[in-house]
């Protein structure tokens, strides 16, 4: 079951609803990705096989379908400016998902 959260960066203002990081749901392994084309945090499914386990895990916006996805945890800044990418104190909901 994955653990959603509202993430709001104080400096430029980028805001999602993300995992923050490596989860799961029911359709396999999730991580947080940030698409620097259309510069949105989203959650994507890992595939569950690969070629080798050094082999790149390719994947998809799923908003623009770009390939420029960078892994994104919460430990880290904000990956649109390198600011402060908190948990949003305005948004105290948190979503279980499954």
């Amino acid at each position: 079951m994955a653990t959603l959260r509202a993430y709001k960066c104080q400096d430029c203002g980028l805001t999602a609803t993300v995992s923050g990081g490596e989860d799961a749901l029911f359709s396999g392994p999730t991580n947080t990705f940030y698409c620097k084309s259309c510069e949105t945090l989203q959650d994507i499914v890992l595939p569950l096989v690969r070629p080798s386990l050094d082999a790149p895990i390719e994947n998809n916006c799923s908003s623009c379908n770009s390939t420029h996805l960078v892994e994104w945890s919460s430990l880290k800044p904000c990956p649109r400016c390198n600011g402060s990418l908190a948990l949003d104190p305005t948004d105290n909901f948190v979503i279980d998902a499954d």
